[in-house]
């Protein structure tokens, strides 16, 4: 079975051209049991919530799939969480894997949200590995996976 790495949302299996961590089938996902941010609307504010953590504007459910793979499909659930919590759960679903992943809030700057890599928190070695550090930053009405690498980002839509 072909490994899944949270690829910052542009990866899937590693079948797949050119993968990396970050993406496709690795690491976005979103457990059931992590519960969405307090606030279900966002703020229009950028500095929204700065002060006590991530803004408001970025909680909440997200989804997205892998570009050319529409059943490769990424959740991503954002909470509140201060540095060192856990502020991303993401959930990896394609035909041959589901992966679920979890990542630390590293800092909040200016209107970017800076994530530290990701850690397997459901599915086996063989199908899923950790991503690296990734920003989240908006993108109108939507929310963008930047990887460090620079490999390319995941755009998300809000879906709760």
């Amino acid at each position: 079975m072909p490994s899944t790495q949270d690829d910052g949302g542009n990866e899937g299996d590693k079948s797949s051209v050119a993968q990396t961590k970050g993406g496709s089938g690795r690491e976005e996902s979103d457990s059931p049991s992590a519960p969405p941010s307090p606030s279900d609307s966002p703020s229009d504010s950028p500095s929204a919530g700065a002060g006590d953590g991530i803004p408001d504007r970025f909680l909440g459910t997200w989804t997205s799939h892998l570009p050319g793979k529409p059943n490769d499909t990424r959740r991503m659930v954002i909470q509140q969480a201060k540095p060192g919590e856990t502020a991303m759960t993401l959930t990896a679903d394609g035909s041959s894997y589901h992966c679920v992943f979890q990542a630390e809030l590293a800092s909040v700057t200016g209107d970017a949200v800076e994530l530290k890599a990701t850690e397997v928190t459901v599915g086996p070695e063989t199908s899923c590995s950790a991503g690296q550090a990734t920003t989240l930053v908006p993108a109108g009405d939507k929310l963008r996976r930047e990887n460090a690498d620079g490999t390319p980002p995941l755009t998300y839509t809000r879906v709760g």
